[in-house]
């Protein structure tokens, strides 16, 4: 199964059900059953089920991300994804050594 890398401070958002998608800055083609690997922690901590993506606007990702958005020296024609998941759920947490090459996804 295949693990999503993910910042501590969105974690508890998506795994308590506050958010049913994650912002990203491109898009994905993973479906499915997915880890949530946090970063910090190095560990497994959740899985979420995504289903899809959309595209968001750069106000819509800033937004998410709760950044302020500085229009001087943005692209706001740069298109976002929300990478749209159902069914998140905690995990006992489990220890796991990330490959230092994956940024964003690898496999468990």
């Amino acid at each position: 199964m295949k693990a999503l890398v993910m910042h501590p401070y969105y974690i508890p958002q998506v795994l308590d059900g506050k958010v049913s998608f994650d912002a990203r800055g491109y898009d994905t083609w993973v479906k499915g059953d997915v880890y949530i690997y946090d970063s910090k922690a190095k560990a497994l901590v959740g899985i979420i089920t995504i289903t899809g993506t959309h595209r968001i606007s750069v106000e819509d990702y800033y937004d998410w991300h709760h950044m302020p958005l500085d229009r001087d020296n943005t692209d706001t024609s740069h298109e976002c994804y929300a990478w749209d998941f159902i069914n998140p759920r905690r995990i006992v947490p489990i220890k796991v050594d990330k490959p230092k090459d994956k940024r964003v996804w690898f496999e468990v």
